[in-house]
């Protein structure tokens, strides 16, 4: 089966594999490689109407505000230990307003606040309202505003990510940033869990990125890497989550030594589990 390819538009692409959903609906997804750009994508596309069956807000994580199981307490507490990372990456870039797109729960956007930085939110699945949360709509009005947009683990999200990322960038001032943090496709972990691997997770991430077809993507926006930072912590919630996937006995322990093997790959090859990208007008 041939499809064309959404970001570049190429007909030489191959289906690299057919994944399961684990999280939630059990059913199945194929994930294609293009051979052109060097862009993965899955495939069928989800249509707005049904959008919300692949994310209940109950059980997905990044939604959560509550705690309950011992992994969630686990999920909370690194998910504070990056935060504070990721202000330290972000003061220096911070010249006015900040908008967090896609702030999940709002809990980043809430930290920042506590730093007195002003943080817009936009977040399109969970409705949950407070004074900074801004519409689509509202979006639009802001052109040129902030000096930082953030996406934390979002764009893979999005079915039109060119088109998302051209929106965001006409909502940037002058010598202001963009940061993006996805999973990396070729991280030693996705190469070892394959169809496993919980960094596709299936449907809800349309676009599965390595550097090479990001700064592709980024180039046809308009768009420059400045700097490419690793999520340390990423190869092992997610080396956790996919050994959950595959059913194993004794999968924390199991994920927390591949997380570790990847990480350790990493220090030669680049290629963490998750990378951040801080990007720059051209």
């Amino acid at each position: 089966m041939k499809l064309k390819c959404p970001i570049c538009g190429s007909n030489k692409t191959t289906r690299k594999l057919v994944g399961v959903d684990h999280s939630f609906s059990k059913e199945s997804f194929s994930v294609f490689d293009c051979n052109n750009c060097g862009v993965s994508f899955s495939f069928p596309e989800i249509s707005e109407k049904i959008l919300s069956k692949y994310y209940p807000k109950e059980k997905y994580q990044s939604y959560k505000v509550s705690v309950g199981s011992p992994f969630d307490m686990i999920y909370k507490f690194v998910r504070f230990i990056n935060s504070f990372n990721k202000y330290r990456l972000l003061k220096n870039l911070i010249k006015g307003d900040v908008l967090d797109y896609g702030s999940g729960s709002g809990f980043f956007a809430g930290f920042l606040r506590k730093k007195n930085i002003t943080v817009y939110e936009y977040e399109p699945i969970n409705s949950n309202k407070n004074k900074w949360r801004l519409t689509k709509e509202s979006l639009k009005k802001k052109k040129k505003v902030f000096s930082v947009i953030t996406l934390w683990h979002v764009l893979e999200h999005i079915n039109d990510p060119e088109k998302e990322l051209g929106f965001i960038k006409s909502l940037l001032k002058k010598d202001s940033h963009i940061v993006v943090a996805m999973p990396n496709k070729d991280s030693y972990d996705n190469i070892y869990y394959n169809k496993y691997w919980a960094g596709y997770d299936l449907p809800r991430h349309r676009y599965h990125f390595s550097p090479k077809s990001f700064s592709f993507l980024c180039n046809k926006v308009g768009l420059k890497i400045k700097r490419i930072l690793p999520m340390y912590y990423d190869s092992y919630y997610v080396s956790v989550l996919s050994e959950k996937n595959k059913k194993s006995m004794f999968s924390f322990i199991k994920g927390l030594y591949i997380g570790f093997v990847s990480n350790l790959n990493a220090i030669k090859s680049k290629n963490y589990s998750s990378l951040i990208y801080v990007l720059e007008n051209e």
